[in-house]
């Protein structure tokens, strides 16, 4: 009854043992409190090899944390330059912008003064025609 799976040997010793004034059921019981204890006792490792685990992990992630943070530390100057270097950019491309539009005012004076220039030229062509014409013209009548 204590034991079901019990061997014929197992059940042979049991009968012929001297219980003594404990009898069969109180070795029963310690041999249960036993059991219940190793389990208790297997529990606890467990929750142990846990913790030591989480332990670990936790050492891993500030293991990780510091060096993260030493990199950091040491991206610091490079981003600091293209920092420095965008603002160089923005500076530049902005007077760029200011050259360019003063280029461009320059290039549409000059045009129209290309433009008054060939007037200017077409007229004193025509002006001349007009006076030869009329002075060779006059005097071929003469």
């Amino acid at each position: 009854i204590v034991n079901p799976e019990a061997s014929e040997g197992e059940v042979n010793e049991a009968v012929n043992a001297d219980w003594g004034n404990e009898g069969v059921f109180q070795t029963a019981l310690k041999s249960n409190r036993s059991a219940t204890a190793n389990t208790v006792l297997g529990a606890v490792r467990a929750r142990h090899n846990d913790i030591q685990k989480i332990e670990r992990t936790m050492l891993e992630l500030q293991q990780l944390m510091e060096d993260l943070a030493s990199t950091i530390v040491l991206q610091d100057a490079p981003i600091q330059q293209i920092e420095q270097h965008t603002e160089n950019v923005k500076h530049d491309t902005e007077a760029g912008n200011v050259q360019l539009d003063k280029g461009i005012t320059s290039a549409k004076r000059a045009r129209k003064l290309k433009w008054w220039c060939f007037f200017i030229c077409i007229a004193i062509v025509c002006i001349l025609a007009l006076v030869l014409g009329l002075y060779f013209g006059l005097n071929a009548k003469k």
